[in-house]
Order: structure tokens, then sequence, then C-alpha cells
């Protein structure tokens, strides 16, 4: 424990420097794209203030389904109602969630393996340039991870105890998890089936098995619906969560996709407009219904429309879709931090203290070593059974929900913690 306190004060100090450094960025104060989105929303939250920023669009965010998930601006509308406005304090709590994190991990990596495990991978995640990073970002990445991390110890708490009441707060952290990036619903899925299979080996009884499953699905769907009642009551349309999944969809999987630029090829031909972002997106499907001649166009339509898009694209160049696919792939698991909102290499690069912390490349290569010397020196049937089979079903099942789509550094960053656990070992 000496060595964990150590390792939790060397990740304040860089958090706490990197801090410094950081707010004296252009854009500390000013967030643009999607943070600016983020700080917009949770300040009209609290002031009742929904005029857009300066040279924005308005995002119509009241009258319209939520494009963008609605947990994080629910979440930083709270700091800011709390701090009144303070720009440092959501970064600050943020930091004290990645040492929050850093425990986790420390957690996690002693219930998988050993408290040696545990300390390494906690003081990999600590100096990880990559969680600061997105520490001091007002985007939920660090949010996103503590989530996964209780998620995950939750569920092998309940397969130690065999205890239905443990299920229910695990589905409500999944749902919590999609209000901010719905892709997680696809590992959900997966989930339920590690539950099913751990279940009817621990409590060898099918309705049993199928009730705890239930638990959890019940919980997160439960979790889900305030945003599904809101978007049916306000905009009278069914949108689950938010409605940005079709054009991402499009973007990942047409004929001039790269796999890593947020480009729509041919958005002024369908829409009218030159570019998008998350403020211009209600122009957009005003745009694109006038090109399809409808009248009543809403966002679910623009949805279908995209996804139909992205489809039509399988199918007519599947080898293509497929190619495309495979370097989506490599630069999930390559050694790039895709840039998001900021280009994130030069953050890295003239960023002092982020310069000198290692990176994903380091992380993923020990990882690899550690997982193939897990698999050498232990049985299948032990690694099935300790609940290292449930790290791999969502670092996997993480990866497959952000493939159809397009990566960048920040979709990429909650399986590492999971992956510095293997690390660790």
């Amino acid at each position: 424990y000496f060595a964990l306190v150590v390792i939790l004060i060397i990740g304040w100090t860089v958090r706490m420097v990197y801090l410094m450094e950081n707010s004296s960025g252009p854009d500390f104060y000013a967030p643009i794209l999607d943070p600016q989105l983020n700080d917009y929303w949770a300040r009209a939250l609290v002031t009742g203030d929904w005029t857009p920023p300066l040279h924005a669009a308005d995002p119509q965010i009241c009258t319209t389904p939520y494009g963008r998930p609605p947990a994080y601006p629910w979440l930083l509308a709270g700091i800011y109602a709390i701090s009144k406005g303070n720009y440092f304090a959501p970064r600050i709590v943020q930091m004290f969630v990645g040492l929050l994190n850093i425990l986790l991990v420390f957690s996690l990596g002693c219930r998988l393996f050993s408290a040696g495990s545990g300390v390494v991978a906690a003081a990999l995640y600590a100096v990880y340039w990559a969680a600061v990073y997105f520490e001091g970002e007002l985007n939920s990445p660090v949010w996103e991870v503590f989530l996964a991390l209780c998620l995950i110890l939750l569920l092998l708490r309940w397969r130690e105890r065999g205890r239905l009441l443990l299920l229910f707060p695990a589905g409500i952290i999944l749902g919590l998890y999609a209000l901010m990036r719905p892709n997680i619903l696809l590992p959900g899925v997966f989930l339920c089936g590690w539950i099913l299979y751990a279940g009817y080996n621990r409590l060898g009884n099918v309705n049993r098995v199928l009730l705890h499953c239930g638990t959890f699905a019940f919980a997160c769907m439960l979790t889900i619906t305030p945003a599904l009642v809101r978007n049916v009551v306000v905009a009278n349309e069914f949108v689950l969560i938010s409605y940005f999944g079709g054009i991402n969809a499009y973007i990942g999987n047409n004929e001039k996709a790269d796999g890593v630029s947020p480009m729509v090829p041919d958005l002024y031909e369908i829409s009218g407009m030159d570019r998008w972002n998350c403020f211009t997106y209600p122009a957009v499907v005003k745009g694109l219904g006038k090109h399809l001649g409808k009248q009543e166009f809403g966002y679910t339509d623009a949805s279908r429309y995209f996804y139909g898009r992205a489809i039509d694209f399988w199918k007519n160049r599947p080898q293509k879709a497929l190619c495309l696919t495979l370097r989506k792939a490599w630069f999930f698991w390559g050694p790039h931090e895709i840039s998001d909102s900021k280009v994130i290499h030069y953050e890295h690069t003239f960023q002092p203290i982020l310069h000198w912390l290692p990176g994903f490349s380091l992380m993923f290569a020990l990882s690899l070593l550690g997982a193939f010397l897990l698999f050498l020196c232990k049985k299948t049937e032990t690694i099935a059974n300790n609940g290292v089979s449930l790290v791999v079903i969502y670092i996997a099942a993480y990866f497959l929900s952000v493939l159809p789509f397009f990566i960048s550094g920040r979709y990429r960053f909650p399986v590492t913690p999971f992956l510095i656990l293997f690390a660790g070992y």
C-alpha cells in the first residue's frame, strides 16, 4: 500500500503540472467542436440562456432529439452549478476521477492476477499520457473509463457471490455509460452472454440465471428510458439516446472514407452545406430533406438515410469496404493517436509533461507480452474461471462497437486500462 500511495502522489503531481501547462492554451477558456458543445450545453442548463456561441449555429438542443449523448453535459452542468462556471473545476474533478481510476486498475489487477500486477498496472496508468490528457478535456473519456472499471469489478463480485442485487447497480452503470457513449450497448449484449455462461456455472439453474441476466438488462434499459421518453416528448421522434449514429456510420463507410476523418464526401450535394459539426447538423437535416423532396423529414429519417448509404457501400463495394475496415482496425490498435476536435499529436509534442510520458505503443506492447505469458503459463480453464475472460470479452466487444464508424484516440481510450492490466501482469 505504500507503493500505491507513492503512485497516487506521482499521478496527482503529473496531473497538476499538466493542468498548469494546459491552462495557458487558447482553448482552455474557449473550447472548440465537441468540447465547445458540451460547455455550451452545460452552461445553458445552468443559466437557462440557450443563445449559441459567437459564430456558431444554433444546435436546437431544446427542440430536437439528443444529437450527442446527454450524460456528460448533465454532469458538467452540475459541476458548473457548484463552481459558478469555473473552467478549472471540471478539470480538477476529472483529475480526481483519474486518481480513482488508478485505484480501480490496482483493485482489478489484484483481483485478476496478484498484488504486484496491480501495483505495476496502477503505476503504468498513472503516467500514461493519454489518461492525463483526456482528464484535462471537457469530454467524457475519463468518466467512461471509471464506469467501465466499476462495471467489470461489480460483475466479477457477482460471479464470486452470486447475489442478484449486485446486477442491478451493474446494469445502471451500463445505462449511464450508454448515456455517454451509446456504442457500449453492443458490449452490453456480450456481457449478458457472459452473465448467462458464468451464472449457469455458478447457480446451475436456468430460471435463476435468466432472472439475473434479465435484472442486468432491465436496470440498463431503465436508466436509458428517460432519454428516450424526452426525445419522444420534445421532438415526437423515437431516438433511443442520440441521433449521430447514422452520419457517423456513413463517415466510416463510403467511397472516400479514410477511417479517421469525420468528413461527409458529398455533403454539399445532398444538403447544401459545405461542412458539418455538432452545431450545424440541424441545417444538414433540413437540407437533406429538401434534397430528397420530403417536407416531413426528421432526425430519425436522416439517420436512417445515412445508415442506408453505409450499408449500400458494403453491398456495392464489399472488397473496398473490407479493406477500409482493416485500415480502421490498424488505426485502433496502431501507434497513432488519432485527432478529435484538436490535433492530439501536437498536444503531446508541445506540452512538456506529456511529451515525456509513455504512450499507447508501450502499453500495447507490454499487454501483448503479458497476455502471451499468461496463456503460456496458465491453463485455459483457469483463465476462463478467474475473470480474465470477462476483460477479454469487454476489450473485443468494445473494439467491434467502434469499428463500424471511424477511429479517434478518444474512442480507443476506454480499452487502455484493461490492456494495462495485462501489461501489469
